[in-house]
């Protein structure tokens, strides 16, 4: 009975907390229906929700599409081969050294050479010297050496010049020789005819004297004898004076033989030296397509970089190897101002990708938040889709170009070589924010009520 009486107290006691406690749920009310409206929470609360949907209409955010990817040479590796080979004789690289397009790489000795081209370019300038020399005989004027021949070979100017000396002396020894015999004649000529006026002048007083005495005769003042005798005087001048006249003839004839033994001996002079002239241009011509081989043939010795680029699986380990022909020595592998990055592109994202839309190129071996990207642009993308492997699966070949190959600045650069890892970040496009925000709803709606 007295458990009878405790649970009906217990009950009891229920009851009344039920009808102190349990009152219906009073919810804030954000609108008062009396005339209230909306109190200044509510409107604030409302407002920043208007305009946050207002701004996201306009508000663009970029879509970016993002491939992993790897730098590569912009022009091919260049391999490194000899035509001829030979003999180390300077090694002037090793692994990894960046050098620039024209620098020696290997300097070999050739052992098919035999080919001084420094006494080729000694016989040269000697020539040379020689047509200088040859030259002003001919025409006759002092000769006009060249001024580095002078300076690099000072004997050859000096025997050239004694050359010249001696010949010029010979010539002017034979014509003066010719010119003094000339010279006596000419004075002999001047010496006759001087004889010669004396003659006439004494033939024209004699003549005179004849005429008178003629007229004598006539009148019978003198006599016949005497006449005869003015005649005769006469005669004998007429005679002398023809005499003279044809030694003067003769002389004169010497003197214009010793004229032109004078311009003979200068012209053969000339000739001779126009003759060895002629020669030597010969003999400089087939020089210089020795020293033409030769050098190229000195040129081919030294193989030097064909662009700028690092060397890479240098052959070669010390002065005095031998180089095969045709054997690879070493690889350069290109290094530009352009640096290339091939990327696998999902085929998922292949509809957003085009040509020359705008990336960013983070290298990893340089942390982009503190050395930042490099801009670039997409430049080729495969027509098809490589199979790619297990763990790549199929991907579309996409290549992006930057401005420059290096981070920091042209004074102190950082280098980025081929073969490091990359991940390119293309710019699609962009949408509105609010697209972002009603994609979920949009994309629900369309896969609603769907059997899958």
């Amino acid at each position: 009975m007295s458990e009878g009486r405790e649970i009906m107290k217990s009950n009891n006691a229920l009851a009344e907390v039920g009808k102190n406690d349990l009152k219906p749920y009073e919810v804030p009310a954000l609108y008062k229906p009396n005339g209230g409206g909306f109190d200044t929470k509510s409107r604030f609360a409302l407002g920043l929700i208007a305009l946050s949907l207002f701004a996201s209409l306009f508000i663009r955010v970029d879509q970016v599409v993002t491939a992993p990817g790897k730098v590569i040479p912009s022009t091919r590796v260049k391999s490194i081969q000899h035509l001829e080979g030979g003999i180390v004789q300077d090694l002037a690289v090793k692994e990894g050294d960046l050098v620039k397009e024209g620098s020696m790489l290997v300097q070999l000795n050739l052992a098919t050479s035999g080919i001084n081209i420094e006494e080729l370019k000694s016989r040269r300038a000697a020539l040379e010297m020689s047509r200088a020399r040859l030259l002003g005989e001919a025409s006759g004027k002092a000769p006009e050496y060249p001024a580095e021949i002078i300076a690099d070979y000072p004997d050859l100017y000096r025997t050239e010049q004694s050359t010249y000396i001696a010949r010029i002396t010979e010539l002017n020894g034979i014509l003066g020789v010719n010119d003094s015999q000339m010279l006596g004649n000419q004075g002999k000529v001047g010496e006759l005819q001087a004889k010669l006026e004396g003659l006439e002048n004494r033939a024209v007083t004699t003549l005179r004297e004849l005429e008178i005495t003629r007229e004598l005769v006539r009148e019978r003042l003198v006599s016949q004898l005497e006449y005869l005798t003015k005649k005769r005087d006469y005669d004998s001048l007429t005679a002398e004076i023809a005499s003279m006249r044809q030694t003067i003839a003769s002389a004169q004839a010497t003197v214009g033989q010793s004229r032109a033994r004078r311009v003979e001996e200068d012209g053969k002079f000339r000739r001779r030296a126009a003759d060895e002239l002629t020669t030597l241009e010969r003999q400089l011509a087939s020089l210089k397509d020795e020293i033409d081989r030769a050098s190229d043939q000195r040129d081919r010795a030294v193989i030097r970089s064909p662009i700028d680029g690092v060397v890479k699986n240098l052959k070669l380990q010390a002065v005095g190897n031998v180089v095969r022909q045709g054997e690879p020595i070493m690889e350069v592998v290109p290094v530009d101002e352009v640096l290339v990055v091939e990327t696998r592109l999902s085929p998922a994202d292949r509809g957003y990708v085009s040509m020359d839309q705008p990336s960013e190129v983070k290298v990893s071996a340089y942390d982009f938040l503190r050395y930042g990207t490099l801009p670039g642009k997409v430049t080729q993308i495969a027509a098809d889709t490589d199979p790619g492997t297990e763990e790549t699966g199929p991907y579309y070949r996409l290549i992006v170009s930057t401005d420059k190959a290096f981070f920091g600045t042209p004074d102190a650069p950082l280098r980025i070589s081929p073969g490091m890892t990359a991940e390119v970040d293309i710019n699609v496009g962009s949408q509105p924010f609010i697209y972002y925000l009603l994609k979920p709803v949009l994309k629900l709606k369309q896969e609603a009520f769907r059997e899958p």
